[in-house]
């Protein structure tokens, strides 16, 4: 790790690194460096080496999400030092309503978890909203549970919705250990992605629910694409109707 500080370097069983600075990595793969965008490393439980709770929250630009959105979710974003560009996200994993640790989106799109993040976790947001109600809405992703929140709230201020993820993707096993809280609305809404696996995965959410549970269906492949597109309006109907 070339002119760093070697507190920021994780080293893991397997021999790979990675640099919670600046992103610098090393894979166990005939030990080629990569860039962070090429990163292809895996998920790593165990302590947390970067302070989550030191970590910037802003928004996320590129997805529309506003800084208020992600203040109420608890997710931070990690900066790259040399250029103030964002690398990754850091979103709150909970256990009875404590922050256990975190699950880090490696921009684009590679995961990893830090602290205690293992068996039974809450849905992502469950900790924000009480129990009971009339609609909770599940998505496939932190994501878009933050850019379905931001359509809804800011459409009905008055009117907090809540909504919730999937805290390991499309993995349905948190529904199953969290059926108190979600049996305590009168509606659940599957909120996962138009794709062939996101439908798949709200079919089992709804066997797995019961008839409380209903399907929501528009345009766009997620909750997330639905705000970039600035189809607000579209995504509203569909989660009342």
């Amino acid at each position: 790790f070339p002119s760093h500080d070697i507190t920021s370097c994780s080293l893991f069983e397997d021999g790979s690194k990675y640099c919670n600075r600046c992103g610098y990595t090393v894979t166990n793969r005939n030990n080629n460096v990569h860039g962070l965008d090429e990163f292809t490393g895996h998920e790593q439980e165990g302590a947390m080496n970067v302070d989550y709770y030191k970590l910037p929250i802003t928004d996320i630009a590129d997805r529309k999400i506003r800084k208020q959105t992600c203040e109420r979710y608890g997710v931070r974003v990690g900066m790259n030092p040399e250029n103030g560009e964002p690398m990754f996200h850091a979103y709150p994993v909970t256990k009875d309503g404590v922050v256990t640790g975190w699950k880090q989106r490696l921009l684009p799109k590679t995961f990893r978890s830090e602290g205690d993040t293992k068996g039974k976790v809450e849905l992502f947001g469950q900790s924000l909203f009480k129990a009971g109600g009339k609609k909770l809405l599940i998505t496939g992703g932190e994501l878009d549970a933050m850019a379905a929140y931001q359509m809804l709230y800011e459409k009905y201020p008055n009117f907090e919705p809540a909504v919730v993820s999937l805290p390991k993707g499309e993995n349905i096993s948190a529904v199953g250990d969290n059926l108190k809280f979600l049996e305590s609305f009168e509606e659940v809404l599957i909120c996962t992605d138009m794709d062939e696996t996101g439908r798949k995965c709200a079919a089992h959410l709804c066997d797995l629910i019961g008839p409380k549970a209903k399907i929501v269906s528009f345009s766009e492949k997620d909750a997330s694409d639905m705000l970039k597109a600035g189809k607000q309006s579209e995504f509203i109907n569909a989660f009342f109707q």
